[in-house]
């Protein structure tokens, strides 16, 4: 079977209400996140179609997750389930698959993480905050590893912490398919080339800002029909306010 190179390019956002519950006795509260709109701002022709439908299907979606008093994940309760998705493609007349995946349970946890951080008040000057974390790909495997946060100043009123993601990869077990396609994955290996972002604490209000996570990944997986090589180039910003920034 030939196989056709091509190169997918999207941007969206997400606006969601976040209701925060009141701490109980060891700094333990419960999130309650709604997603109250979508935006598709930028799409290659041949994902915009399922992007677009991903994006509608979770306006409204409810979930909740607790967080221990440093802002950790303890428990994700009915994440919003995004597994990769294949959809049939033409291009060039050439017929294909193409597998898109907006956010899965894996990705809201993070933001999650990120979005309610708390500095560690004993790691000043370099000394790191280290968290285990794991991320779920499904058909695609794993990573597994931990994740180390340090101070970097002051800007603009704001603690900038610096974290990167040191990961092992564990590939799918055989025969694991992607929905919606006659595909099914036999095997991977998936190289993480960047991984880790920023964070702005307001030390005075003593939340996050604002946050950007990257993530850039090469790799190989071995499929039924064909070896197929893969690179993605993942960026996302987070910024939490009092009001509806969309309201403007």
């Amino acid at each position: 079977m030939p196989i056709l190179e091509t190169i997918s390019q999207s941007q969206y956002q997400f606006l969601s209400q976040l209701d925060v519950g009141q701490p109980d006795s060891e700094g333990i509260r419960t999130v309650g996140q709604t997603v109250l709109d979508t935006r598709l701002l930028k799409a290659d022709e041949l994902s915009q179609a399922q992007l677009a439908d991903s994006l509608k299907k979770l306006k409204g979606w409810q979930f909740s997750y607790t967080l221990s008093k440093d802002g950790e994940v303890l428990r994700m309760m009915a994440g919003p389930a995004d597994a990769p998705v294949a959809g049939k493609v033409a291009p060039k007349g050439a017929e294909g698959f193409i597998v898109t995946s907006v956010m899965d349970e894996a990705g809201w946890k993070e933001l999650a993480q990120i979005s309610f951080y708390v500095p560690d008040e004993q790691a000043s000057g370099n000394k790191r905050q280290l968290r285990q974390m794991t991320h779920d790909f499904g058909p695609l495997g794993s990573f597994t590893g931990e994740t180390s946060f340090v101070r970097n100043g002051m800007q603009q009123g704001l603690l900038r912490i610096d974290y990167g993601h040191k990961l092992a990869y564990r590939a799918p077990g055989k025969g694991a398919a992607i929905a919606g396609s006659p595909i099914t994955v036999s095997g991977a290996d998936l190289r993480p080339d960047i991984a880790g972002g920023s964070i702005w604490y307001d030390q005075k209000a003593k939340r996050v800002r604002q946050a950007e996570d990257h993530f850039h990944v090469k790799g190989e997986i071995a499929t039924n029909i064909a070896p197929l090589g893969i690179e993605e180039q993942q960026a996302m910003t987070v910024k939490l306010t009092d009001v509806n920034p969309w309201n403007k």
